[in-house]
């Protein structure tokens, strides 16, 4: 559903600002670094940016969710590429393509729908029983939550579950529990009139105390 232009101004002067802060970090979300093409001035636009296939290769599809008449699609286009922050890495952004929605639907086919789940999504499910079970994070009950939530992101990443690994996800959770982002979050349900998300942050409290205490520093 393509949100109200009234509210894309909103956030262009006062959410996105906050969304920089986790953007490039937090799961699915993504920031575009791009080029004014009148001005030349650099600019930062977070947007919802999710795994895909295009024509067999790994891709990024960013989720217009105000329709295709962006500045910073314009800019990209304009100057031919980009780059975008996401995951904590800098990637390059080069001709980018506005598809349908069914094309878009058909480029996200390659994943396992596991492997297409939110991380976050992936936390809760599993470390919310084990917080309701008021099982300790440090115990020896929550190793095999841990070991779900690090092979998750093994898959996800294809790369062995290692302490390598395991310190990065520990980094993300970390970034995703900014306390700013559940903020912004909130903002969103009130602008929009959506019913109140459910806090995340005992979920993700639990599952960085459980992964901290197991992850070689």
């Amino acid at each position: 559903m393509r949100l109200p232009e009234g509210l894309a101004r909103f956030n262009r002067h006062v959410t996105n600002p906050i969304q920089r802060l986790w953007a490039g970090w937090a799961p699915s979300f993504a920031i575009i670094e791009h080029v004014g093409r009148r001005s030349g001035k650099a600019y930062r636009t977070p947007v919802s940016a999710f795994n895909a296939t295009v024509n067999g290769k790994p891709g990024i599809a960013v989720l217009l969710t105000y329709g295709p008449d962006r500045d910073w699609l314009k800019n990209l286009k304009a100057a031919g590429g980009g780059q975008m922050r996401r995951h904590g890495k800098t990637i390059g952004i080069a001709d980018p393509q506005v598809v349908t929605r069914d094309e878009a639907a058909e480029l996200g086919q390659g994943s396992a729908p596991v492997l297409r789940r939110g991380l976050v999504a992936v936390v809760r499910d599993q470390a919310g029983p084990a917080l309701a079970a008021r099982i300790e994070p440090a115990s020896l009950q929550a190793a095999p939550v841990v070991a779900a939530l690090t092979a998750h992101y093994a898959r996800i990443l294809g790369r062995p579950d290692d302490a390598g690994l395991q310190r990065q996800l520990l980094a993300r959770l970390e970034a995703v529990n900014d306390p700013r982002r559940e903020r912004y979050l909130t903002l969103l349900t009130v602008i929009n009139g959506w019913p109140a998300p459910e806090s995340l942050t005992p979920v993700l409290d639990w599952s960085i105390q459980a992964l901290g205490a197991r992850v070689p520093r």
